[in-house]
């Protein structure tokens, strides 16, 4: 717990910095909360639970619906982005992705829009390959052991909110 308070109160300290205070820090404050919270979880238990990611993804139309975060058509474009690509890659893994992860990603998108879902994601996976390939390569893991993909998606939600639309805008060369 004091971890995870610590590393709380650090995301703050990182949105407060990136959109000063306002709105974005009241809604930041909840979805690192959560972040942390499915991603211990999932390295703990294992699993993204339904009764976590699904009022997760809920919280992120409903902010986006009240005009807090962006507008409803960007949510709903990346909830249905992310949580198409996990099931797709669900379904072709073949019980090495689980469905908390189609949920988590799914939330995501809902929470972040379909632009800084799609950094999120690229972050997630790049950092979750690297991570893959270190404990691949130290043979701490064998090639069938499975590692938790939430905290990867939590980091990368992370990023995305915060600097999501501005990677999006310097990747394009508008920013």
């Amino acid at each position: 717990a004091p971890v995870l308070a610590l590393l709380w109160t650090l995301a703050c300290a990182g949105i407060f910095a990136m959109h000063g205070i306002g709105v974005r820090l009241f809604v930041g404050t909840l979805f690192s909360a959560v972040l942390l919270w499915l991603a211990f979880l999932d390295v703990r238990d294992g699993f993204l639970y339904d009764c976590i990611t699904l009022p997760f993804a809920f919280a992120g139309v409903a902010f986006s619906a009240g005009g807090l975060t962006m507008p409803l058509i960007d949510a709903i474009l990346g909830g249905t982005l992310c949580g198409v690509l996990f099931y797709c890659l669900y379904i072709a893994a073949r019980g090495g992705l689980g469905g908390g992860d189609v949920k988590f990603a799914a939330g995501l998108g809902l929470w972040l829009g379909w632009e800084a879902a799609v950094i999120a994601l690229w972050i997630a996976f790049m950092l979750g390959g690297t991570a893959a390939a270190v404990l691949l390569i130290t043979g701490r893991r064998k090639r069938h052991d499975g590692i938790p993909f939430g905290p990867f998606l939590a980091l990368g939600g992370y990023i995305g909110f915060i600097a999501g639309d501005y990677l999006w805008r310097l990747y394009w060369g508008t920013g």
